[in-house]
């Protein structure tokens, strides 16, 4: 295959052009088909990330309800109830979302995750509202009736100095407590038990009357309260529990869900591999069948133009060589290679002209050649002949000045080239004859500035030595003027050391006195705390006593309750009896300890003025 001769070069590149052009555009055409499917599956990859953040903002919903539930039940704080609401409105926002843009397997799901979210919100619902009958805090609810009810019992017996009875109710304070604490249903049998016992102690003690009535009154308030309490911390504990399995619902429909967004995105990671995957295997065979079709060009566009200029070049290499005679190639040719061919065809003729005229120019050259040595040689002549006669005379004039000849001059005239040769020389004669006649003057008058520096050296030479004599004298008085002033320096320097230590002695003093002072001051605070504490330790022995003395009551009358009770009494009376009388030493020796801190303090202080006066001195 090959171009037809007509068809010039520019327009063949061009065709090459036009060829790789077409390769471009049609790779850029599949990539950006290839951009636009990647903007597709980036768009989808994009959805499905919000949708699984949305899926996991959701589950972290969840877990803060949950938080918020934990939140709630231990501080029954009224506000967390308010956050767990807040936070259930958000997820079951968040999941209408998701629900929304889901497809039908998925949708189902998240109904699923909607359906058990809402048990678990209702749940709760009912866990506030049977923690609201109990009481939010120590005043509401049953919890607060309760406690009312105790303490008008407590008030109604403040004045009852049976310990049967005291100790029956603190049993029944210990039933509560114990049911409170561990929620066990024993308690409660065990508390209406202990509650009969109570209700016939007190019809023991009070005879038929309003005070037996009262008391029965606030018995039978607070052992209702007390029953309805328990009915209603034990319906608290299973609504705990199915707040618990509500919950508990909501992980396995959560994780199902999960695991449908793993799957949606992991198939969707797979789709984009094999697109991506298709289209670069698309674009390189492209690539590789438009890199084949543009060497195919240039090779046959190469062959086509270099297979001519090969020929060209031959030819211009002959014809440089001086070979005229050769015959052009392409002269027939219509494009750019016969335009060279017809140009090498003129330079071809051109040579043959040149040549022709280098023989003539030869031939002049070589006539003009000969005049011109003749006439060279005739100036050269005449120019060594004015040289020689120049040399001559300078010969003279040196000779004359080697010989001391300072008034010699060279009056002979030489040529006009060489004349400022003999003018210069007699001019630096007349200046060196003038220069030597200042030099003798100057040296004889620096003789006998010489005499004189030498007589004035001898003199000060003298004086010097006087006057270093004189500098010893006046530094070994220095000396000795250092030495006592050293001396003294070093006893005002002791001086000054015992006045500072003597000075630091007396703060410490001051100090010590100070410190001891305060500590004084603080030994009597802590006396005064020391009594206070001692009474509180009192109240709790009294208190101790009591609960000892009424369980001693409770273990004599289960042994022997006719023969004990009068010696228990009488034990009791004598415990309460000395316990006052405790108190009130104890209170009066650490309130008025055997150390006056005041009048040591008084004394002490006066001391340390005078220390610290001192020091000041």
């Amino acid at each position: 295959m090959s171009f037809p001769p007509t068809l010039n070069i520019v327009h063949r590149v061009s065709l090459l052009g036009v060829l790789a052009v077409i390769g471009i555009t049609l790779i850029a055409g599949i990539l950006l088909a290839q951009r636009h499917v990647e903007a597709g599956n980036r768009e989808i990859g994009y959805r499905l990330a919000a949708r699984e953040a949305e899926f996991r903002g959701l589950a972290a919903d969840f877990v803060t309800a949950r938080l918020t539930e934990k939140d709630f039940l231990l501080g029954r704080d009224p506000s967390a109830q308010s956050a767990f609401e807040a936070n259930a409105a958000a997820a079951l926002s968040r999941l209408e979302r998701l629900t929304a843009d889901a497809g039908a397997d998925l949708a189902a799901e998240l109904n699923e995750v909607g359906a058990r979210f809402a048990a678990y919100r209702d749940a709760f619902a009912e866990l506030v509202k049977v923690n609201e009958e109990l009481g939010l805090d120590e005043t509401q609810g049953l919890e607060g009736a309760m406690r009312s009810a105790v303490h008008s019992i407590e008030e109604q017996l403040q004045g009852v100095d049976d310990a049967a009875v005291v100790a029956s109710m603190l049993m029944l304070r210990r039933h509560e407590k114990d049911f409170i604490l561990r929620r066990d249903p024993k308690y409660i049998d065990s508390h209406a038990q202990e509650a009969e016992t109570f209700g016939r102690l007190v019809r023991q003690l009070y005879r038929p009357g309003a005070q037996r009535q009262r008391v029965m009154e606030a018995f039978d308030v607070y052992r209702n309260g007390f029953r309805l309490y328990a009915e209603t911390s034990l319906r608290e504990a299973a609504a705990r529990e199915a707040v618990a399995a509500a919950y508990a619902g909501i992980e396995p429909a959560k994780d199902r869900a999960s695991e449908f967004f793993t799957r949606e995105r992991s198939q969707h990671v797979t789709a984009n591999e094999i697109s991506a995957r298709d289209t670069v295997r698309v674009v390189a065979g492209l690539a590789a069948l438009c890199v084949v079709v543009l060497l195919l060009g240039v090779w046959l566009v190469g062959r086509s133009i270099v297979r001519p200029i090969g020929s060209i070049t031959t030819a211009m290499r002959t014809l440089a060589g001086g070979r005229t005679e050769i015959a052009v190639p392409g002269l027939d040719r219509r494009d750019e290679i016969g335009a060279m061919a017809a140009a090498l065809e003129v330079f071809r003729q051109g040579a043959i002209a040149n040549r022709r005229l280098e023989e003539q120019a030869e031939a002049e050259r070589r006539r003009a050649e000969a005049e011109r040595a003749a006439i060279q040689a005739a100036a050269e002549a005449d120019a060594h002949e004015r040289l020689m006669q120049a040399t001559h005379g300078l010969a003279t004039g040196l000779r004359g000045l080697a010989g001391g000849e300072l008034d010699f001059q060279l009056s002979e005239p030489f040529s006009p080239e060489f004349e400022g040769l003999r003018t210069d020389l007699n001019q630096a004669l007349l200046q060196l004859g003038a220069a030597l006649l200042e030099i003798a003057t100057v040296s004889r008058t620096i003789d006998g500035g010489s005499r004189e520096i030498s007589a004035s050296a001898d003199t000060l030479s003298a004086r010097t030595e006087r006057q270093a004599a004189s500098l010893e004298e006046t530094a070994a008085a220095l000396d000795e003027i250092t030495a006592n002033v050293t001396n003294a320096a070093g006893r005002a320097q002791e001086a000054r050391d015992v006045a500072a230590r003597a000075n630091a002695n007396a703060n410490r003093t001051a100090e010590l006195v100070g410190g001891t002072i305060g500590a004084m001051e603080r030994i009597e605070q802590s006396s005064r705390r020391i009594s206070t504490v001692i009474g509180v330790i009192d109240d709790i022995a009294f208190q101790t006593n009591l609960l000892a003395l009424n369980a001693g009551v409770e273990a004599a009358r289960a042994v022997r309750p006719a023969a004990a009770s009068p010696s228990l009494h009488r034990r009791s009376a004598s415990s309460r009896n000395a316990l006052p009388l405790r108190r009130r030493k104890s209170r009066s020796w650490f309130g008025h300890p055997p150390w006056k801190s005041k009048k040591v303090s008084g004394s002490s202080a006066a001391p340390a003025a005078r220390w610290r006066q001192s020091a000041r001195r």
